[in-house]
């Protein structure tokens, strides 16, 4: 039971490699709301690899004290653990993170800290975007963070939850458990991330990716892995091709060079570059997409704007006075908007047809018209965030 600076105590497991010529090692680190058996296991991956490995239950989880705090004490309690772990007899004065959804998140937030023995993270699935989790486009997302919270805090969520509808909009509040602007600045070491395009965090990563890789003093050292998936494993079988049941194993090696310090351009698994991606498609046209792809950078995309018309449709034209015309619609936040798949968790996810759902009175409908096919666009569940982009 580690005590932190506040006196509050955490669950912490340190195991070391059971056959090894060493006396000390490098430490791989998985703070988690899950438990010592679930997600924290991975960081027990690395004791086969000649690591140490410290398992932790997050404030207020599982058998730890104290109250959960939605990762605001995460990024204290992640450097006070690392003090520690400096401090032991078998540590060599390194610490790496794994981190995988939740933990993944408690990464992000000992990112904020930057400790200087921090040699490298393997965040997975996750987000450095707090406000946009529980807010996407503005909209509080019910479904997701409630049975979240009912499940992994239950004791305490019926309070966290009335605290998170007080914080509707941005806030010093989501500032402190957010990675933004020049903060990626302090970023001094390594990362690989894996995240998914049909993943609850995909923005986030997306985000918290470029702001390693580009904005960094480690600029240059970050590798990404994004495949059709993530957290939603119910959408691979719309995606079959170089899978297996939505994962690949690319990234798993990645993440165990990184902290081996064999992970360069010129060694690495598959010898990819930089940024690897599946190229998404519909599940039976491998002409055009269902592959996997490397590359330096993102490609650079060509942005076309398309505009709203009157009679809902978008078009590449601007609107005249002639024809502008408006669509309104009425929410109800006590009636909120199904889903029947999508970037889900906890829910049917995946590319699930939405007819029935955009019958609703409470959802505005715009059609785009590309080549002579008509694709149906809901644009209401991301009201502030209305992009879509043609290359």
């Amino acid at each position: 039971m580690l005590p932190m600076r506040d006196g509050v105590k955490l669950h912490t497991i340190a195991l070391s490699p059971l056959l090894s010529s060493k006396k000390k090692w490098p430490t791989v680190i998985d703070r988690s709301p899950y438990g010592a058996f679930n997600t924290e296991l991975l960081a027990d991956l690395y004791l086969l690899f000649d690591f140490a490995a410290v398992s932790q239950d997050m404030r207020g989880c599982c058998q730890s004290e104290g109250n959960f705090t939605v990762w605001h004490a995460d990024e204290q309690d992640g450097l006070d653990t690392v003090a520690w772990i400096l401090k032991q007899p078998w540590s060599d004065g390194t610490v790496y993170q794994i981190g995988a959804s939740a933990d993944g998140i408690a990464a992000f937030e000992m990112a904020r800290g930057h400790p200087a023995s921090l040699a490298g993270q393997f965040i997975i699935f996750a987000t450095a975007e707090a406000r946009r989790t529980f807010y996407p486009g503005g909209t509080y997302r019910k479904n997701l963070i409630e049975k979240w919270l009912e499940g992994t805090v239950p004791k305490q969520a019926a309070e966290i939850i009335a605290h998170v509808k007080t914080e509707e909009g941005p806030s010093a509040w989501w500032d402190a458990v957010e990675i933004k602007g020049d903060q990626f600045k302090a970023i001094d070491w390594p990362t690989v991330h894996w995240a998914g395009w049909y993943d609850i965090f995909l923005h986030g990563h997306l985000y918290s990716y470029d702001g390693f890789q580009e904005r960094s003093n480690s600029s240059g050292q970050h590798w990404l892995v994004v495949d059709p998936c993530g957290h939603c494993q119910d959408a691979s079988r719309y995606f079959p091709h170089n899978l297996i049941a939505g994962r690949s194993i690319l990234p798993v090696l990645m993440g165990i060079q990184l902290f081996q310090h064999n992970l360069t351009t010129s060694h690495v698994p598959e010898h990819v570059k930089h940024v690897t991606f599946y190229v998404m498609s519909t599940m039976d046209n491998t002409q055009h997409g269902n592959y996997w792809t490397s590359l330096d950078n993102w490609p650079t995309a060509t942005m076309t704007p398309w505009y709203l018309q009157g009679d809902g449709s978008l078009s590449p034209t601007l609107p005249t006075a002639a024809t502008t015309a408006s669509s309104s619609y009425s929410y109800d936040p006590t009636d909120p908007t199904p889903s029947n798949g999508g970037n889900n968790l906890l829910m049917a996810c995946g590319p699930l047809d939405q007819s029935a759902i955009e019958q609703r009175d409470d959802i505005v409908v715009s059609v785009i018209r590309l080549n002579g096919t008509s694709l149906t666009v809901p644009y209401n569940e991301y009201p502030s965030e209305f992009s879509w982009y043609f290359s």
